[in-house]
């Protein structure tokens, strides 16, 4: 008896701790799966933000100038986030091809061999040759490289890129110029312009040139033009140019007028000295200059690290002004709007509406007009979940009409 008792007791031992054993592996599993949902709930609110980050051009509160009625849309030909690799269906980094036929300016030869994307960014790393080489008369010490966009942008349109200087002797810029289709006219546009070091034996006039934000309009001399004509504009920035990422823009407003911004901050603009109504292209080129020349032995060209030799743009961006109407006011009911109320204000997470009319579904606009998402309406409330700090535009849609509202996000 005491046998069987003892079998049984532990037969019914076993048992509880299969069960026991059985019962933490699906609380294990449970567990696992809880946080796979949260990792993908912080990916997609990532995403989210990241959209959000540049729907619409880089600009600080209050200096975006986009005219009343009119809306930013991105030009995708001309943008890239380089997070996919070279996408040779937007840039170009061989610089011959193209009808292009500029490969540096001498000791610095351009080279695709400097052209990589990699880490989110496209780099442009530059380096001293084991042996200089002699090509077109003219003698190559250094590497360097440009990256032309395929398609050119045209007037009126918004020009930005967040850009990280190397720390040598050589360039770092961001440009557009026109090709030759007309003798009497061949347009830089230089967006920015600096060199990471300010070499030894520098032009007095450039001694800041690692510590600026510097732009030019320039009419090229031409078989036409005797002469060139430049007009430049410039401020100092808080740090060298290779110290930090800064995001350089551009509103190519019209032939007789560029605005320049620099983190989102209107800092300057310029006049041409001729009309600047051509279409123009992207050039992002890495060269050596006679003002800042290398030194001797190489500078940092030779000795600084792969990092300190890189330019680095984290994404070029374009954008284009289109007619907010055709969009996203069409149909306001101006009557109806004083009969709507959005709440809590400041809102976070949802917000509230309060009307007698039903609505079926509703858009988040921008305050310049970009639709930012797409919501469906349930028990009038809308999450807003994904939206940073601001204020935005809440458009109510029913069958016959729709109702704009404004409402701030403080999270």
């Amino acid at each position: 008896m005491l046998y069987i008792f003892l079998s049984l007791t532990a037969m019914a031992s076993g048992r509880h701790v299969t069960i026991k054993n059985k019962f933490k592996h699906m609380k294990y599993k449970i567990n696992i799966m809880k946080r796979n949902i949260y990792t993908i709930t912080i990916l997609l609110t990532s995403l989210a933000f990241q959209f959000q980050s540049y729907a619409q051009p880089t600009f600080n509160e209050g200096q975006d100038p986009v005219p009343a009625g009119k809306k930013w849309t991105m030009v995708e030909s001309m943008s890239d986030e380089f997070n996919d690799g070279f996408d040779d269906t937007k840039w170009q980094k061989e610089p011959m091809e193209n009808n292009w036929g500029w490969m540096g300016r001498a000791p610095g030869y351009f080279s695709a061999d400097a052209v990589s994307v990699a880490d989110g960014n496209l780099r442009v790393t530059v380096s001293k040759y084991d042996e200089p080489f002699v090509l077109n008369n003219k003698t190559w010490k250094y590497q360097g490289g440009i990256v032309r966009s395929l398609v050119p942008g045209e007037v009126g349109w918004y020009y930005e890129c967040r850009m990280q200087a190397n720390a040598t002797e050589m360039s770092s810029t961001f440009w557009l110029m026109t090709q030759n289709s007309d003798c009497m006219k061949k347009n830089e546009l230089d967006i920015q312009e600096c060199v990471g070091v300010v070499s030894a034996n520098a032009d007095s006039w450039a001694r800041n040139f690692d510590k600026i934000f510097h732009s030019n309009a320039i009419d090229r001399k031409t078989s036409c033009v005797a002469t060139s004509t430049q007009i430049q504009g410039y401020v100092g920035t808080d740090v060298k140019n290779h110290e930090r990422y800064f995001v350089y823009g551009c509103w190519w407003k019209s032939p007789t007028e560029m605005r320049f911004y620099l983190d989102g901050k209107y800092v300057y603009s310029m006049t041409p000295s001729k009309d600047f109504d051509m279409p123009a292209w992207y050039q992002m080129a890495i060269e050596t200059y006679d003002w800042n020349p290398v030194p001797d032995d190489g500078g940092m060209v030779a000795a600084g690290t792969l990092e300190e030799r890189t330019t680095k743009y984290d994404w070029v961006r374009t954008w284009k002004l289109e007619d907010v109407s055709d969009t996203s006011t069409k149909g306001i009911d101006d009557q109806l709007n004083n009969q709507i109320a959005v709440y809590p204000v400041p809102s976070k997470d949802i917000i509230n509406i309060q009307s007698d009319v039903f609505f079926s579904s509703a858009r988040i606009l921008s305050l310049s007009g970009m639709v930012l998402n797409n919501c469906n309406v349930e028990n009038n409330t809308i999450s807003i979940a994904n939206l940073v700090d601001g204020l935005y535009l809440l458009e109510l849609i029913d069958d016959k009409r729709s109702v704009l509202s404004k409402f701030m996000v403080k999270n």
